[in-house]
């Protein structure tokens, strides 16, 4: 590993999050770090309040900041952009509104050290709220290992969708699928498909080393139906992929897998089902869904074929399904937790 350039590159796209950006980016050039092992670019994508501003007088105490602006082409050209610039072995995005542990820079070099043949480190994200609610990580283990990124990809006891959740090798991004799809919501579906089929060894860390906002400006909190129609753009994007790049061999599984996300534009939707944008959704897009559906059918389970087919045809039943399901795990589990041996 050539250690005249950087080891590590934080690319965070940043757009009109003032009250935080400093913050964001402190707790990554404060670590106890040589900052010549990692570099920090910052994309601003157009920022019209003081972001910019204050991103520019960071980079004269801290040389290892490079600021990029852009025209506002959203998140997905801003963090292509801030790989094309990058040097280091590994990519680390970084939402502008989050912050990272006083320690994951030094501990994130050291684990890239000790383990060249790892092409992605997985820390567990820890999700918090601006208000009184607990927070939560997304996942908590006693020790790390190691899998390939087809095995975590049929996974179901892991949420890895986020950009920040993955630090990735370099090198793959020369692989013109990997990428985040332009001006759609959803780009981090795609990106978090296409990395896990692509790369080879992950590596799943024990703690928690980001720290994920969780406020009403939020792009996670603001998404409504009208996203619907980016679940349909991503899963085009996954198709032509599939179609091209991923084996025979895998194809049943994957094809569940984004088949499964289609449905998503039911399912994410739900609360909103007696609406007359979900009814207006349903009719214009309904017909492409369910073919869909119908047409790969066979690579779900029996009880996955069920409950499609109730969304697609009784979006109200299948809810009334889905709710009672629930009441009857709740009280299954009331009934262990209480139950004496």
């Amino acid at each position: 590993m050539n250690h005249s350039e950087p080891i590590l590159s934080v690319i965070i796209p940043l757009f009109n999050t003032d009250q935080f950006i400093e913050e964001c980016i402190l707790s990554i050039v404060r670590n106890d770090v040589d900052p010549g092992l990692f570099e920090v670019i910052v994309v601003d994508d157009g920022s019209t309040d003081s972001s910019a501003k204050i991103v520019k007088e960071l980079t004269e105490e801290y040389h290892n900041i490079r600021l990029i602006q852009q025209e506002n082409q959203g998140v997905s050209v801003a963090r292509m952009n801030g790989v094309a610039k990058a040097k280091g072995e590994y990519i680390w995005f970084i939402d502008s509104d989050d912050y990272i542990s006083a320690d994951a820079v030094s501990e994130l070099l050291s684990d890239i050290n000790h383990h060249p043949d790892i092409d992605v480190f997985v820390p567990p994200m820890f999700l918090f709220y601006e208000d009184s609610r607990p927070g939560f990580a997304t996942h908590t283990l006693k020790e790390r290992y190691v899998t390939s990124g087809k095995d975590l990809f049929q996974r179901k006891d892991f949420f890895l969708v986020g950009p920040p959740q993955f630090i990735t090798r370099r090198s793959l991004f020369a692989n013109d699928w990997l990428c985040f799809p332009r001006g759609i919501r959803y780009e981090d579906e795609y990106f978090s498909r296409v990395l896990k089929y692509l790369a080879n060894r992950f590596m799943i860390l024990e703690r928690p080393l980001y720290f994920y906002r969780q406020w009403n400006g939020s792009h996670m909190n603001s998404v409504r139906m009208e996203g619907a129609n980016d679940v349909i753009a991503v899963y085009k994007h996954l198709d032509l992929f599939m179609n091209q790049s991923v084996l025979p061999e895998d194809e049943s599984w994957f094809r569940y897998n984004i088949v499964s996300f289609l449905l998503e534009s039911y399912t994410r939707n739900l609360s909103f089902v007696n609406t007359v944008e979900f009814k207006s959704f349903r009719k214009e897009k309904g017909l492409f869904i369910s073919r869909e559906f119908v047409r790969y059918r066979k690579c779900f389970p029996l009880k996955d074929r069920v409950l499609a087919f109730i969304l697609l045809h009784s979006p109200h039943i299948y809810l009334r399904v889905i709710l009672l399901a629930r009441r009857i795990k709740r009280i299954v589990a009331f009934r262990d937790g209480y139950s004496v041996a």
